[in-house]
């Protein structure tokens, strides 16, 4: 079972050039990488050679309360990490 907190994810996270967040958590001779961009959070599981063993994508929600307004709940960033990392996991 992984427990991964809001608190680790802000703890491993860095902007990336195109305005997402992007992460390493890193278990024995494996990697977990995260792109949290505008539109969905991509998450890969990658062994020590860099070949992908597993990745999954989450859409993004965003919403649009009123005209010219768009929104996004940063616990959904969270959200889409961990369910990614279950299913790379899986």
């Amino acid at each position: 079972m992984i427990h991964l907190t809001s608190q680790t994810v802000k703890n491993n996270y860095h902007m990336s050039d195109h305005g997402g967040y992007w992460g390493i958590v890193t278990w024995a001779r494996y990697y977990i990488g995260f792109d949290c961009g505008t539109m969905g959070t991509k998450t890969a599981l990658y062994r020590d050679d860099s070949v992908r063993m597993a990745e999954a994508y989450r859409e993004n929600i965003i919403s649009y309360p009123h005209p010219g307004r768009a929104e996004m709940d940063p616990c959904g960033f969270v959200r889409n990490v961990e369910e990614g990392i279950r299913e790379c996991l899986s």
